[in-house]
């Protein structure tokens, strides 16, 4: 029998290539893992960092509204605050200022609050597209393998009938051949198929760690912004009545938006104590047992090699069943 033309694949597979995408989707990997922990860790520190600020806010805020109640007092308070005047306005003012310059410290812990939210959404974006090069890339591999597979059925097939000893020694070489070729696809296949499952997680948890800070933070910032409109107006009317009830109502709807800060340190921590240790120890499990299975020198196992290349046709077949349903 004539032999089938050489498959032409995408990338020729070489041991070289293999070992290759394996160190680079390791580096890959653990580089992810260890970035996406100093996130965590900034979202845990800078969460606390704020949380005291924004408590600070309130405290000192209270001290304005207490000012403002003792001046409201009785008559006995009003003959006593006519001795104390000077006194009271110097503590008003006092008060005002710390108000204020707690106000500035909770708008620059809410812009480095920011400038993570918006690190945790480039991040997400780009574990995303190691997601999307771990789809394409065994895509590739499982096409290139279904390919090879084919062709490794035709040539068992002419084992059982080879014109002349020379036909069966070409089809012995070149199905020890193909038979390399098809491990190796396969093998950079599983690559992928290995990482997918760490690469999702990490995905998916950077992004709802991102859309809870983003909801903290844009929460905070609504009843902050509330807060300095009373804050700025007290630099003009510090013994206002009207403005310094307006703060103490924003104070309160501030200590309300606090809560909100819990879900995404909560997630901050179990990202830290518990998710990426886990990714970490999967990802080196995939690595360690990452093997090519070696013929070696002697006899051609045709049965293999057959069975190799059915399991490869029936791998790619599923895979754009797959693609179909996803």
């Amino acid at each position: 029998m004539a032999l089938p033309e050489p498959v032409r694949l995408q990338r020729e597979p070489t041991v070289a290539a293999f070992e290759e995408r394996r160190l680079a989707l390791r580096e890959r990997g653990l580089s992810s893992v260890h970035r996406v922990q100093d996130l965590s860790e900034a979202q845990l520190e800078l969460g606390s960092s704020l949380r005291r600020d924004l408590a600070g806010l309130t405290e000192r805020g209270s001290a304005v509204g207490q000012l403002q109640q003792d001046a409201n007092a009785g008559v006995l308070a009003g003959l006593v605050r006519r001795l104390t005047a000077r006194r009271d306005a110097l503590a008003r003012r006092s008060a005002t200022a710390a108000l204020m310059a707690q106000y500035e410290t909770v708008q620059t812990a809410l812009r480095r609050a920011t400038a993570l939210a918006d690190d945790l959404r480039v991040c997400a974006v780009e574990l995303q597209g190691a997601v999307d090069d771990l789809h394409g890339a065994q895509s590739e591999a499982e096409a290139d393998a279904a390919k090879v597979a084919t062709r490794v059925l035709v040539l068992e097939a002419g084992l059982t009938s080879p014109e002349s000893a020379q036909a069966r020694d070409r089809l012995h070489f070149e199905l020890a051949n193909e038979s390399t070729r098809l491990e190796l696809l396969e093998g950079m296949a599983e690559l992928s198929r290995d990482q997918l499952g760490p690469a999702r997680r990490l995905r998916d948890t950077v992004q709802r760690l991102h859309a809870q800070t983003a909801k903290y933070v844009l929460n905070a910032a609504g009843t902050v912004n509330e807060a300095g409109r009373s804050i700025q107006a007290l630099g003009v009317a510090a013994d206002a009545p009207l403005v310094v009830l307006e703060l103490q109502q924003a104070l309160a709807a501030l200590n309300e938006s606090l809560v909100g800060g819990d879900d995404a340190m909560e997630l901050a921590q179990d990202l830290v104590a518990n998710v990426l240790p886990d990714l970490d120890a999967q990802l080196s499990a995939a690595d360690e047992t990452r093997r090519l299975v070696d013929n070696g020198p002697g006899r051609l196992d045709v049965g293999h090699t057959k069975l190799q290349a059915e399991k490869a046709l029936r791998r790619a077949a599923q895979s754009e069943v797959d693609a179909l349903g996803s």
